[in-house]
């Protein structure tokens, strides 16, 4: 880990935020301790942070109003809450939102707190790839008019009624299309309907925002006809990938999927958008190589083609952090292709996206062997078999 990830801490009270404190004195951390909400607003106001901890219950506030506030400040660091069982729902949901990155369980013991900081700590530095952040200079946002996923995460935010935030959908009429094809998808399965409305109650709120993101991004970028091409192809892999990763949390004695990472295979390529739009000589340059390559896949053929300099893994992850998603997003971004390196709280989903990214690739045409994938795997129990026998989404 390197020494130079600074941390600011906040605890009032619980003894459980204390302990993280102590924890946090053990790792290589340039840590900075407030001594009260005031004074970690100050700090904020005057310093960036890599990483930041403050416990659910403050003086006079939350840790979510407080964390939402450094999200406004620097969108880059990694924000983390301590918090019971009795405050969950209401973290998950600042998670969903993006105010917090991740969840540190008070009940959790000692360990098992020391490596998912860690890890988080190690997923920070991973993306420190100096082409990337001179991409915008520091700014969080895309060179693109996203009004409809804007409005969306504003009604999500207030924490609008459903029906109004299908309202906001329904204003786009291929976007409600978009909607309703996944839901009554065999990703999906069981559903069967044209509300938008039921549609999200049936997916939940984080898929539906992903589904509205990528929508919003292919509709306000003036591609070419070559590139909506790629994109199409880039939009249908990553819906795939998505609806195998559930087909095989299915098939786990211990499921892992949650609210928080139910929909990351939708997203979990958008460094490729990132290439595209960025990065377009690179891009056409694995492009000429695949072609010439047809079997070969999409990493490879960055490697091959010179270009993984600025790979799609770490331009992915390092927008969507920018973006405010949260750990299941940025690690399904940077690790999707090396599921080893994923930190012990995301390791079964994303190795699980890694095998079901590996099952769309093998069945558009690319030499992988699901073998070797499994073979990859330490979490994740399933036979090469009966991955392959897995039946295609619906079209």
């Amino acid at each position: 880990m390197k020494p130079d990830v600074s941390l600011l801490v906040l605890c009032n009270h619980s003894r459980a935020c204390m302990d993280v404190k102590e924890i946090l004195s053990t790792l290589a951390f340039n840590i900075t301790i407030a001594a009260n909400t005031e004074d970690a607003h100050d700090l904020i106001s005057r310093k960036t942070f890599d990483i930041i901890v403050c416990e659910f219950d403050l003086d006079g506030t939350t840790g979510i109003h407080f964390l939402q506030h450094a999200a406004s400040l620097n969108s880059f660091s990694t924000r983390l809450i301590v918090g019971s069982s009795s405050s969950e729902e209401m973290i998950v949901k600042a998670i969903i939102k993006g105010i917090a990155c991740a969840y540190i369980d008070s009940a959790a013991n000692r360990p098992l707190i020391m490596t998912k900081l860690a890890d988080i700590a190690r997923v920070h530095t991973s993306m420190d790839n100096r082409r990337i952040r001179q991409i915008h200079n520091g700014s969080n946002t895309f060179p693109i008019m996203m009004s409809v996923y804007e409005t969306l995460m504003n009604a999500i935010n207030n924490e609008e009624p459903i029906g109004k935030i299908a309202k906001v959908i329904s204003g786009d009429v291929t976007l409600t299309s978009k909607i309703l094809h996944v839901a009554n998808s065999a990703f999906y399965g069981s559903f069967a309907g044209t509300s938008v409305e039921k549609a999200i109650l049936f997916m939940g709120l984080n898929t539906v925002k992903d589904i509205v993101l990528m929508h919003s991004l292919t509709a306000n970028l003036n591609m070419t006809a070559e590139q909506h091409r790629y994109f199409e192809f880039m939009v249908r892999h990553s819906v795939e990938a998505n609806y195998y990763m559930h087909c095989i949390n299915r098939m786990q004695e211990q499921p892992f999927i949650s609210p928080l990472n139910s929909s990351i295979g939708i997203i979990h390529d958008i460094g490729k958008l990132v290439q595209l739009v960025y990065f377009p000589l690179e891009f056409r340059s694995i492009a000429e190589y695949r072609e010439e390559n047809p079997s070969v896949d999409y990493l490879t053929c960055e490697k091959e083609s010179g270009n993984f300099a600025v790979n799609h893994a770490e331009a992915g992850a390092y927008f969507l952090k920018m973006w405010n998603f949260n750990q299941y997003a940025v690690e399904a971004a940077l690790f999707h292709h090396t599921p080893e390196l994923a930190s012990a709280n995301t390791k079964a989903c994303i190795e699980a996206l890694y095998l079901a990214d590996t099952l769309s690739d093998i069945r558009d045409g690319y030499s992988l062997s699901m073998e070797e994938a499994v073979a990859k795997c330490t979490v994740i129990k399933a036979d090469p078999e009966m991955l392959l026998a897995i039946p295609p989404r619906s079209a």
